[in-house]
């Protein structure tokens, strides 16, 4: 599960914001997610709040907010690709992906690395 509202083009696993296919494959893409349905529903209402406040800050206190919950982050690095037909399509690609969630999400089905959880921001 997603924000609610997007935080940024790095959160588009396509060409939007008029990037091409190439700009895109020369940077990992990372889309952080809420990790309950709870946490959905509080991020949404904080959202809502933010965008239709007539307090100039609301924004900013919502921008440090979000910064400051706890969430999963899935990073995509693009190793290699062929591309479509057109410039804004791949044919086919081989990427490496990186989930970072809290121990609780651990099951005896997959096989995890336990590392720090990264610093906010990076």
């Amino acid at each position: 599960m997603t924000f609610p509202s997007r935080t940024g083009e790095q959160q588009v696993i396509g060409t939007g914001y008029g990037s091409t296919v190439q700009e895109k494959m020369t940077y990992p893409i990372i889309v952080e997610f809420v990790l309950t349905h709870s946490n959905f529903v509080e991020y949404s209402k904080m959202a809502s709040e933010a965008l239709n406040s007539p307090q100039p800050e609301a924004a900013g206190k919502f921008i440090k907010k979000v910064a400051s919950l706890r969430k999963g982050r899935v990073t995509l690095q693009a190793l290699s690709y062929e591309n479509g037909d057109t410039a804004e399509t791949i044919k086919r690609m081989t990427f490496k992906a990186t989930i970072v969630v809290p121990m609780s999400f651990l099951s005896p089905h997959t096989s995890w690395i336990p590392t720090p959880c990264p610093v906010s921001g990076s």
